[in-house]
């Protein structure tokens, strides 16, 4: 067993309480079900049907526009980038690179706080996440397929401008 430091983030309103026990949830699932789970964090999983077809566009749109944050957006768009460039889904240190956040032993990982303004436009919206977070190994991997990917792309600068 590794040890490491987090940081643990403590919700003050109630949509915060919401949007963080749903991912602590998910995450102590994650560590329950066991390293097997953590090799399918390099596969994407099956495209969110709202973001398939003639309205996936649309949808992810609506979506992207719903990101208040330009740095979320940016990472949107980065998490497209590394899915359609490289050999593996990116991890957080890989994103958190593209972004010109810091990286390496005894740094927090900000990552997930930028990624915030995601989960509130998703509750704003009703619309599905376009990426999953696996754990695996010892980082987060964040898969998306690559028709969203080449959607995000299509939508949003590097800079995260909408297009």
């Amino acid at each position: 067993m590794q040890t490491a430091t987090t940081t643990l983030l403590l919700p003050e309103t109630p949509q915060e309480r919401e949007l963080l026990g749903r991912f602590y949830r998910e995450y102590g699932r994650q560590l329950l079900e066991g390293g097997e789970q953590a090799s399918a964090a390099a596969t994407p999983e099956e495209e969110p049907a709202a973001y398939a077809g003639e309205n996936g566009e649309q949808h992810l749109r609506r979506l992207v526009s719903e990101v208040h944050g330009q740095k979320a957006r940016r990472a949107l768009r980065a998490i497209a980038d590394q899915t359609l460039e490289g050999s593996t889904a990116p991890d957080s240190d890989t994103i958190r690179k593209s972004l010109g956040m810091e990286t390496g032993d005894g740094v927090p990982n900000k990552l997930g706080g930028v990624l915030t303004s995601v989960g509130f436009a998703i509750k704003r919206t009703g619309l599905p996440r376009p990426y999953t977070e696996k754990w695996g190994g010892d980082r987060q991997t964040y898969v998306m397929t690559s028709k969203v990917a080449e959607l995000i792309r299509s939508l949003l600068d590097p800079d995260g401008s909408l297009n």
